[in-house]
């Protein structure tokens, strides 16, 4: 696996426009929802999603990641939560804490057995009937 502080390294290679899809997500979860963005890096997502009025959890593995993130929060004047971890462990969050899970372009950085784990583990910290995983 790289090392995805290397990809914040150079501000030209850092995404910050939300894809479409992380847009969607926002709309059809019911308001104030409990959002795990699995993969947050900069927050090209994790921002609009605090925005739209979603509590939102951002979870990455790049250290200078999740600090471009937080210091894209403070200039924006808005908060969310920011762990670091490694999604093909065992997410450190309690079954059922999330109503959805955003990871765009990450989850296909895993291989198939990771890929299987983390899968499990976002079935696991998604509520039973919780809306979409994007």
């Amino acid at each position: 696996m790289p090392d995805w502080n290397e990809l914040f390294d150079d501000s030209q290679s850092v995404i910050d426009t939300p894809d479409p899809l992380g847009i969607e997500l926002g709309q059809t979860l019911p308001p104030r929802a409990a959002v795990l963005d699995l993969g947050c890096g900069a927050g090209r997502h994790l921002v609009p999603l605090i925005q739209a009025g979603h509590r939102v959890l951002g979870f990455d593995v790049a250290p200078k990641g999740l600090s471009l993130c937080r210091e894209r929060l403070q200039q924006l004047g808005i908060s969310g939560g920011l762990v670091r971890g490694d999604f093909r462990h065992s997410l450190p969050f309690p079954d059922g804490a999330f109503s959805g899970v955003l990871s765009i372009k990450v989850l296909n950085h895993a291989t198939a057995a990771e890929g299987r784990a983390a899968f499990g583990e976002v079935t696991r910290v998604v509520r039973p009937g919780a809306g979409p995983f994007i």
